[in-house]
């Protein structure tokens, strides 16, 4: 015991003595306010460690300037950038002219979405310190996001004002040109978008990966796929890791059909970013569909949906896997078994004719005359909705032979219905029809 006491106080020391390490080097950044790329990277650990001294330390000083400094830092490293916030936005109420106070203030509302907020910050820093090439750098930025948020929206005329803001500050910052480039693409203006995006690449090469997916988007647009695959592929090979690019690519095979290659660039896009995985789940599971890889496709596709629980297409995709996966089970497979995969393909498609029909084989597979009759009733209904007349003679045929078999008739079935068109996202697969 009194061994483990002793290694438990050793390791709590030098905790202790790696946090005040710390907590010395954030004060002495504080009061000197250094450039925010000066700061030292630190592990998550210690960044939780120290925020949370950081707030006791605010709790019994509330107006401690060092500390909101380092709080909101710690926060930003941390990318918590709305919890950065609060504190940095008090040390500049408090100092309006902290120059460091306002450029982290801009940095974390930028990494909100918030450029215009960010702006009125990130320009009084520059009139206090006009000569920094942080700030001029990331008042630019401001503005090139600003320019690619007006050419979303197609407004053409703020989104080349923020553009021509930027080139003021300085003219050579290439991201202002790429953004300018993606709002002629918005706009239909190609050829004007592939010079704007070669003149970003020309001045600023550290914009390879953005630069040639922006290429790739154009010669999409453009229908040169050929091209478009190129700068896609050329995005991936500087950065593997982008998730964009992938996505775009796998995309893209998706949609010239070769569904071989667009699994492997759709799998990298979600491993990469849950910021588009929605999307590449179910480009993902539909590749693999049309590979008749069901099993692999079942995973993927459940995760669309729950993703996605209101897309009609992606549950209706999930549907159209567990309906061939139930093709694919062996004879001696028990109904029982065959029939709660069924009910899950018609719970997520409640109009897959083929899922009733089959239900209503199985069902009478388990002598369940009942329900055999009512999901043959069901798909009947839907054939006759969707005018498919071969397949309508033969569920006539399939239901009398049933009435005459279970000794039944129409007159018993008078209250079966067709099951709800939607469902409630996240319902139990057990609507009350079946």
């Amino acid at each position: 015991m009194d061994k483990l006491i002793a290694f438990l106080k050793e390791k709590f020391d030098r905790r202790l003595s790696r946090l005040k390490e710390i907590l010395a080097e954030f004060i002495r950044k504080g009061e000197k306010s250094p450039a925010p790329e000066e700061a030292p990277t630190r592990s998550p650990s210690e960044l939780k460690i120290l925020a949370e001294v950081l707030k006791g330390t605010l709790q019994k000083n509330p107006k401690d300037l060092k500390a909101l400094y380092s709080l909101g830092e710690a926060y930003i490293e941390m990318h918590r950038y709305g919890e950065a916030i609060t504190p940095l936005r008090e040390l500049v109420k408090i100092v309006p002219d902290h120059k460091s106070g306002l450029l982290q203030l801009g940095r974390a509302q930028m990494e909100m979405g918030r450029d215009e907020s960010a702006l009125e910050n990130l320009e009084e820093a520059l009139r206090l310190d006009p000569e920094s090439q942080v700030v001029k750098k990331t008042l630019c930025q401001a503005h090139s996001n600003l320019s690619t948020a007006f050419g979303r929206i197609k407004n053409q005329k703020q989104s080349e004002h923020h553009f021509h803001e930027a080139m003021k500050i300085i003219p050579d910052f290439g991201p202002a040109h790429l953004s300018m480039g993606s709002c002629y693409t918005e706009l239909g203006r190609y050829k004007d978008a592939l010079v704007k995006i070669k003149e970003a690449l020309k001045l600023d090469k550290n914009l390879a990966v953005e630069a040639n997916y922006r290429f790739g988007e154009v010669y999409t647009k453009l229908k040169d796929n050929r091209k478009a695959i190129k700068h896609y592929k050329e995005a991936i090979s500087v950065d593997p890791s982008a998730a964009l690019p992938n996505l775009r690519l796998g995309m893209l095979y998706y949609k010239l059909k070769k569904y071989k290659d667009a699994v492997e660039p759709l799998r990298k896009s979600i491993m990469q970013s849950p910021k588009y995985a929605a999307e590449g789940y179910f480009r993902l599971g539909i590749s693999l569909m049309k590979l008749k890889h069901y099993k692999p496709a079942e995973e993927p596709l459940r995760k669309a949906v729950e993703l996605s629980p209101d897309n009609e297409l992606v549950n209706d995709a999930l549907a159209e896997n567990l309906f061939q996966l139930s093709t694919f089970l062996n004879e001696d497979v028990k109904p029982g078994e065959k029939i709660d995969l069924l009910r899950e393909v018609t719970f997520y498609n409640p109009e897959h004719v083929k899922a009733h029909e089959q239900l209503g084989y199985a069902y009478d597979e388990t002598l369940n005359g009942t329900k055999a009759i009512s999901h043959i009733l069901i798909s009947k209904r839907f054939l006759v909705e969707k005018t498919m007349m071969k397949q309508l003679a033969e569920s006539r045929d399939t239901l009398h032979a049933l009435y005459k078999k279970y000794k039944m008739g129409p007159e018993d079935f008078k209250n079966v219905t067709p099951p709800p068109k939607k469902l409630l996202a996240g319902q139990a697969p057990r609507p009350m029809w079946r």
